[in-house]
């Protein structure tokens, strides 16, 4: 099974305007890093923009987790099928 199938990219939407680019420091990883909408300018920490984008996150979470039920239960069944031939 190829796991880079279940890859998504997820666009985060800026809580005020919409906007989808973000300026932020690269080297740091944290979830209290400060993140600034390119296009209106509103400064928030990444934890919360991903707080609020969580609706977004959770639809995509779940259609890749029912695409992966499906293509397993699917090997499994062609597996099974091999077997008791």
């Amino acid at each position: 099974m190829n796991i880079e199938k279940y890859s998504r990219q997820i666009s985060l939407h800026c809580h005020a305007c919409g906007g989808t680019r973000f300026e932020y420091d690269e080297t740091i990883e944290s979830d209290e890093q400060i993140v600034k909408c390119a296009q209106c300018g509103r400064e928030t920490i990444k934890r919360e923009l991903m707080n609020e984008n969580s609706e977004n996150i959770n639809a995509h979470v779940r259609e890749v987790a029912d695409e992966a039920v499906k293509d397993i239960t699917k090997e499994l069944n062609k597996t099974l099928k091999r077997f008791f031939k």
